[in-house]
């Protein structure tokens, strides 16, 4: 681990109010190792963990365990996350509540790589929609990832700039979550290039970002709609400067007092957090939503009611019925890669399942037959290699599972079995 550079630690001491020392000293331990569980993948694991204060879901780890070794992991069963940052969670509950909504319209503007998507998308009244957004077309790829294989429903993945955003959905969301791309000071005990890239100018160059990104979120968020702002960072340029900035300059209104997570006082990285509302007063910009042509989906498959959607590509989706003239709209006008629950894909004139349906809530699991692997099985599946099942195993598609979770699909064609995991997702990790 490089040395913390010298200006950053200056700053640290002339903090006022914050005890430098302890702080940098904190920065040279060990990081904490944590993990979020997946209220919707109930499973055993970490049972005995320290409870994270203020997650229920979120566990702390006494090592860290190879985590691709595990198929839970692949199934979504958790999530691998500093505490600090599982907050996100509770932070969606209260701005739910200022803003009085009941089923939400949530937008995570800055969502790479999905763990606060996820904890968000956890803590979700049943019916809402969360748009899960990032620029970086790579990081989105990961995102998109996440956000499949932890499976909540209600969730759409976007690669857009945030100026598009504002044209596709002004005054839209109930709730925008802007954790914005920052200096990383408070990653600086698990990151080394969070060391090296360190430098006033840079520190600068995030807080001018920032609040251009807080600009667009304003535009997004409905009049009445909460507004969550977070930085893994502890400097005020970017934190404290950039709320009352929001305030004065957007006419946000501060909801209680902005939170600092602190390495020396927390068990977690550093992460601050804030809470700011639109005035219910100012004026909208209602839009009338052009009806969406509805597709039928294969019956059975889902869990719950919802209509289907179907991409130039040949797939079909399923979209909450009170959603679906939405997120066409927004198909039309950003880069959408996963508007909702994966369905199916065309295979000549008939349907196969999406291979990432296994993983979603919402499947059906008497949709079709199951197939418990034991370890070894399981990891070769994920590694996508040639999988034997059961004799007994009915033709057809067949969900595999570990842990009485599902992996993926699998085509029993007797013979021999198609392993449909995504090729994308391969795990490249032997024991």
């Amino acid at each position: 681990m490089p040395p913390l550079p010298e200006d950053f630690r200056k700053e640290i001491l002339s903090f006022p109010g914050l005890d430098g020392e302890a702080l940098l000293l904190a920065l040279d331990k060990p990081p904490v190792v944590g993990v979020r569980l997946n209220p919707g993948k109930p499973t055993g694991l970490f049972a005995d963990a320290e409870p994270v204060d203020g997650c229920p879901a979120g566990r702390i780890l006494s090592d860290r365990p190879n985590f691709a070794l595990m198929p839970q992991w692949h199934s979504g069963a958790f999530y691998v996350q500093e505490p600090s940052s599982m907050r996100h969670g509770s932070l969606l509950a209260r701005a739910i509540e200022v803003s009085g909504a009941k089923e939400v319209r949530i937008l995570d503007m800055c969502a790479a790589p999905g763990g606060k998507t996820t904890a968000m998308a956890a803590a979700m009244p049943e019916g809402s929609l969360l748009v899960a957004n990032e620029f970086d077309s790579r990081r989105a790829w990961i995102l998109n990832e996440n956000v499949l294989k932890w499976g909540a429903p209600g969730v759409a993945v976007v690669s857009s700039p945030t100026d598009l955003i504002t044209e596709a959905a002004p005054d839209a969301f109930d709730v925008v979550a802007v954790d914005s791309p920052c200096s990383g000071e408070g990653m600086m005990r698990r990151e080394p290039e969070a060391r090296r890239q360190w430098t006033p100018g840079l520190v600068e160059q995030c807080a001018a970002l920032q609040r251009k990104i807080l600009s667009d979120a304003f535009v997004t968020l409905r009049p009445g709609g909460v507004l969550i702002y977070s930085t893994c960072t502890f400097n005020r340029k970017e934190n404290d400067e950039n709320v009352a900035w929001a305030q004065e300059e957007l006419g946000l209104e501060l909801i209680g007092e902005p939170r600092r997570y602190m390495p020396h006082l927390d068990r977690g990285e550093g992460l601050f957090t804030a809470l700011l509302r639109k005035p219910a007063d100012l004026p909208g910009r209602p839009r009338r939503l052009k009806p969406s042509r509805r597709v039928k989906l294969p019956e059975g498959w889902l869990c719950g009611e919802w209509a289907g959607m179907a991409t130039p590509d040949g797939a079909l989706w399923g979209i909450a019925p009170q959603h679906l003239d939405f997120v066409a709209s927004l198909t039309a006008k950003l880069n959408v890669l996963t508007p909702g629950v994966p369905v199916a894909v065309a295979k000549g004139r008939n349907l196969a399942p999406a291979p990432e349906l296994a993983l979603s809530q919402a499947l059906n699991r008497d949709a079709f037959p199951l197939s418990e692997l034991p370890l070894d099985q399981a990891l070769a599946f994920l590694r996508k290699e040639a999988l034997p099942l059961p004799a007994a195993t009915p033709k057809g598609y067949v969900a595999v599972t570990y842990d009485n979770l599902p992996l993926g699909f699998a085509n029993n064609l007797g013979s021999r079995a198609n392993n449909l995991y995504p090729s994308q997702w391969r795990l490249r990790t032997r024991i």
